[in-house]
């Protein structure tokens, strides 16, 4: 049924981004760095996507991409967090890396809404300017 796999999709990345969050706090990545932590939280990649590069390639410039449009709520030990995902592009010839923050609404920094992959979305994560339910 397609509200149970979007369901599944959404709890994989509510516990990526809270697993990212735990491991690493705000030190920026590159997607490879993350890619074992996007696979042991469910994470779907395409069926071609089968090799580590591939898979590498697709978190980096498909799934990161979309998934830092939105705001995900996690609750953790230290009590509940409102982050995103937030790429910041490198120098001339360098690779972008990624970075789990805090979001924040006033800060145009953290709140720049991505452009969203046709068919990819989150249940559990809020578009970037949406208020945070109650």
């Amino acid at each position: 049924d397609m509200h149970d796999e979007a369901d599944a999709e959404g709890a994989a990345e509510q516990e990526f981004v809270a697993e990212w969050w735990r491991l690493f706090g705000e030190k920026r990545l590159a997607a490879k760095e993350v890619l074992d932590i996007a696979t042991e939280s469910g994470i779907s990649f395409r069926q071609n996507a089968l090799n580590l590069a591939g898979r590498a390639a697709e978190l980096g410039q498909e799934i990161l991409p979309t998934m830092a449009g939105f705001v995900y709520d996690i609750d953790t030990d230290d009590g509940l967090y409102s982050l995103q995902i937030q790429k910041k592009k490198g120098k001339r010839g360098a690779r972008a890396t990624w970075a789990v923050v805090p979001f924040d609404a006033n800060d145009p920094e953290r709140a720049t809404p991505a452009a969203h992959a046709a068919g990819r979305g989150s249940p559990y994560g809020r578009k970037t300017g949406e208020e945070s339910p109650d």
